[in-house]
């Protein structure tokens, strides 16, 4: 039967400083194991069979006994092959966190992979297993402040909290985090970088509270700053419109290959989209990717305070998979670390590599599809995707 791990991990704690000029902790990479070029896969021969050796993926008995979850992808080389590397979050049985086995399992295989019906070579790696080696989970995290006058008290308060979290996370993450400020206008943007260029940021000499977010900085601080004024042609003072601040990140901002983008919205106003269909949370139900991120949301306003034209702003997290928290202007109770699922999802997730896929970099989709089944059929699922390998 699948070796399977005993219990979820436990929520981490961490003690931070309350003093808001912490200065930045140095990142502790976590990455994954090795063996002769392959990824570990639980036990069994470490020389996988070539494609053609293969057999099709298994078929499964509904009902499926768990979920498979979504998934971050990017192709990576090695020795002169191309092979779709993904990160997936944990998948989970009767509370337990199930060890993946794949081709060079043996039989105690239990995921297979198949794409465009073509079975392929899949290896999987569980990171709870633990660190060192080739592949290191990113996280690209973007927050998306409301800088308009009714956050004032709350501005500061946020200030600290990231400050507060980002260096937590970058004691045992690879983690870089920008910043999208917004009113009725998209006001300041810092792009992706490390955790003390956020913290300067955030804490610039003289500078404070809804100002912290205002102003554009970084390399490319000319380009956004001229991209923003695009964006304020499109827009109305005084209207506040998270779904832009949003789009000008996602189109803007220099994701890392492979990284998993997380967005955090800060906001006590509905979302106002102006007849515009882009800006308009609903858009995220039919035009937004697994790969573009996920959006959780912090909402310190009143839930009755909506406009004719306003938006419930965590529907954004509703359709994105995100996580919301209700609160108010000091923050009661809110804890960035513990509340926003980024440890618990890395150290209870999987790194899948799907071999020689050069056929398939065409930049088209193409149908992923895997295949999880134990050796006695208690743990079935599978599940399609659509990617574009290039």
């Amino acid at each position: 039967m699948t070796t399977m791990y005993r219990g979820m991990l436990g929520t981490m704690v961490l003690i931070v400083a309350l003093a808001f000029n912490v200065s930045c902790l140095n990142n502790d990479d976590r990455t994954i194991l090795l063996n002769n070029g392959l990824l570990q896969s639980g036990g069994g021969s470490t020389t996988p069979p070539s494609d053609v050796e293969l057999t099709p993926n298994p078929d499964v008995d509904d009902p499926y006994t768990v979920d498979i979850p979504d998934i971050q992808h990017y192709v990576d080389e090695v020795n002169g092959k191309k092979h779709l590397i993904t990160f997936m979050p944990g998948i989970v049985h009767n509370d337990e966190i199930v060890r993946l086995v794949g081709t060079s399992g043996g039989e105690n295989q239990n995921l297979w992979a198949s794409i465009d019906g073509v079975p392929k070579v899949v290896s999987a790696y569980n990171t709870i297993d633990g660190t060192g080696g080739e592949y290191t989970q990113k996280y690209d995290i973007v927050l998306l402040v409301d800088n308009s006058d009714n956050m004032a008290d709350e501005a500061d308060i946020i200030a600290q909290k990231v400050v507060e979290w980002a260096n937590a996370l970058v004691k045992d993450y690879d983690v870089q985090f920008g910043v999208v400020g917004y009113n009725g206008l998209i006001t300041g943007a810092m792009e992706l970088a490390e955790c003390d260029a956020l913290e300067e940021y955030l804490d610039r000499l003289g500078v404070e509270g809804v100002e912290r977010t205002k102003g554009f900085v970084g390399n490319s601080r000319g380009d956004l700053g001229y991209e923003a004024v695009d964006y304020n042609s499109k827009l109305y003072a005084n209207y506040e419109c998270c779904m832009a601040a949003l789009h000008f990140a996602d189109e803007l901002f220099a994701f890392r290959n492979g990284s998993t983008r997380i967005y955090v919205n800060f906001t006590d106003e509905y979302n106002n989209y102006f007849a515009l269909d882009k800006f308009s949370v609903e858009y995220l139900r039919h035009s937004w990717s697994v790969e573009q991120g996920v959006v959780h949301t912090i909402f310190s306003g009143s839930a009755e305070s909506a406009d004719d034209s306003g938006e419930e702003p965590w529907l954004m997290s509703t359709y994105t998979g995100g996580k919301t928290i209700f609160t108010n202007s000091k923050f009661a109770a809110v804890s960035l670390y513990d509340d926003i699922p980024i440890g618990e999802a890395v150290q209870n997730s999987y790194v899948i590599r799907v071999e020689d896929v050069g056929e398939f970099m065409d930049g088209l989709n193409h149908k992923l599809l895997f295949t999880v089944k134990s050796p006695d059929n208690e743990i079935r699922a599978k599940r399609e995707y659509d990617v574009k390998i290039k």
